[in-house]
Order: structure tokens, then C-alpha cells, then sequence
């Protein structure tokens, strides 16, 4: 980031690449990438953490409970991969109903167990899925502030809501960050936990 001359982001650094522009911030070098980096920062610090730690805790202790009860479990299939989904869904505000589909979107789009004769395929067909819907998300945010001073109750709202150099931040912007949040959320935390 101190040296973008050096080493770049810009070009991207997903594989396979995402179709339809860089995901904002981790594929934007300094200076920019700080002012998109600013519009998220507060919802990832301890405190703001803190607000959702309740309804976590409650989710985790659920799907522990579930899992133990069967006798014996995969801690992958019945925690690892469900609770980062939990968290994001929650963090960024998204219906909780439509967990199920955009995982399998986030799978679909970053070609995870697919084949190598359908992977192109099955990408571009997840990856345009799932921007549709991170789409619809932001019009009904935008929809729901338009004409008053929204009020900025998840990390949706914040991007959605938010602005670079005093100006709104175009779709694309918006629509990018949101993917970085839901990749970052759904599938890297998953695999971490893993």
C-alpha cells in the first residue's frame, strides 16, 4: 500500500478474476484505498464488534448445541462454515433468509468445487447471480434513505450511504465493496475457520 509502484493491487487479486470491476478496497492502491477503507473501518473496530457479540454468542451456542446433540459431527459442515455467515449476513444487515442462496452464489462465482470443464461456465452464471443481487440490496437501501438523512444502521447502509472525496459513491463502487464484504464474510472467514 506505501509503494503502489512497487507493488499494485489494482490489477486485481482474485482468482479466478472477478468480472465487472476491482473489488473495493483490497484491489485499489494508495491514496484511494484509504478513503474506501475509512467508509468500513468503524464497523470492525472492538467496540463495534462488542454491539453484536449477544446475538453471536446466542448463534453459536444454537449451532454447538445442534451439532453435539447428533453424537458426533463434522465441526466444519455444522460450525465453521455456518458461523461466518451468520456474522456477516448480520454485520451488514443482509435477510437472514437469503443466507442459503448467496452462499451458493459465493461458491458458484469464486468456482469452489467445480469442475474444470464447467468452471467457466458456472463462474460468469454465479458471479452475475450474485451481483444482481447485491444490486437489488442496494436499491432498496437507497430506496428506503432517499429524500432524508438516512440513518446508518449496518455496514450496508454505511457503503450504500457513504462518500468518497464529498461526492456519493457511484453503483459500481458501492456494488464492489459490497462484494469484497460478502467474499471477505462468507467464503475467506469459512476457509479460516476451517
Amino acid at each position: 500500500l506505501r509503494t503502489p509502484r512497487l507493488y499494485s493491487s489494482d490489477s486485481g487479486v482474485t482468482l479466478p478474476p472477478t468480472s465487472g470491476g476491482y473489488l473495493i478496497p483490497a484491489e485499489v492502491d494508495a491514496p484511494e484505498h484509504r478513503k474506501y477503507r475509512n467508509l468500513v473501518n468503524a464497523w470492525f473496530t472492538t467496540r463495534a464488534v462488542a454491539n453484536f457479540e449477544p446475538y453471536l454468542r446466542m448463534r453459536a451456542v444454537e449451532l454447538i448445541t445442534a451439532a453435539a446433540a447428533k453424537g458426533s459431527f463434522d465441526l466444519v459442515d455444522e460450525v465453521a462454515e455456518l458461523f461466518p455467515r451468520i456474522a456477516a449476513f448480520e454485520l451488514l444487515g443482509f435477510p437472514r433468509d437469503d443466507q442459503p442462496r448467496v452462499s451458493r452464489l459465493i461458491g458458484e462465482s469464486l468456482g469452489v468445487g467445480v469442475s474444470a470443464d464447467e468452471l467457466d461456465t458456472v463462474v460468469a452464471r454465479g458471479q452475475a447471480e450474485l451481483f444482481g443481487y447485491v444490486l437489488e440490496i442496494i436499491e432498496q437501501r437507497r430506496a428506503a434513505g432517499a429524500g432524508t438523512d438516512p440513518e446508518i444502521r449496518d455496514l450496508t447502509d454505511a457503503i450504500v450511504h457513504g462518500r468518497i472525496d464529498e461526492r456519493p459513491m457511484r453503483d459500481d463502487e458501492i456494488q464492489m465493496t459490497m462484494l469484497l464484504m460478502l467474499y471477505a464474510g462468507l467464503y475467506t472467514t469459512s476457509v479460516a475457520m476451517s
